[in-house]
């Protein structure tokens, strides 16, 4: 891809993920805290459910040590950054291309 092609891309990423309805849709449908696909146990259980699942899977399989440092790329809301913070006494930080 092009730097001009880059550039258009994120610019169009940006401005949807800046937008009200992009932060209504993540609010509404998965609760504003881990906005990513879930690791479903039934077909019926909520998305939050099953969204936090899969950062509870992540968080086991990466297995920080207490103080690590993590950079969490595309953090969207950051509830994975405040679930590794809280159950693994860990520092994240948190980039998005969104300044929302």
């Amino acid at each position: 891809m092009t730097d001009g092609a880059t550039r258009k891309v994120a610019h169009v990423a940006e401005e949807y993920y800046d937008s009200d309805a992009a932060d209504r849709f993540y609010a509404t449908i998965w609760g504003g805290e881990d906005i990513h696909i879930g690791i479903y146990e039934s077909p019926s259980e909520p998305i939050q459910r099953a969204s936090r699942r899969t950062v509870e899977r992540l968080a086991q399989v990466l297995s920080p040590e207490p103080g690590a440092r993590i950079l969490d790329l595309g953090a969207g809301y950051g509830g994975a950054a405040r679930y590794l913070v809280d159950a693994y006494d860990c520092r994240v930080d948190c980039l998005n291309i969104s300044e929302v």
